[in-house]
């Protein structure tokens, strides 16, 4: 891997990590508060 498109890599990288912190956290952390009480319900 060329220098020019490892500097391209990690742009494309660092641009995608704002949408995975705060769209896809959230939603597992949801999914597994759910899971979690609908497993301790009676």
């Amino acid at each position: 891997m060329t220098q020019k498109s490892y500097h391209a890599y990690l742009k494309k990288y660092y641009k995608a990590r704002p949408m995975i912190n705060y769209v896809i956290t959230p939603i597992c952390i949801a999914v597994y508060i759910l899971a979690f009480y609908s497993t301790t319900l009676p």
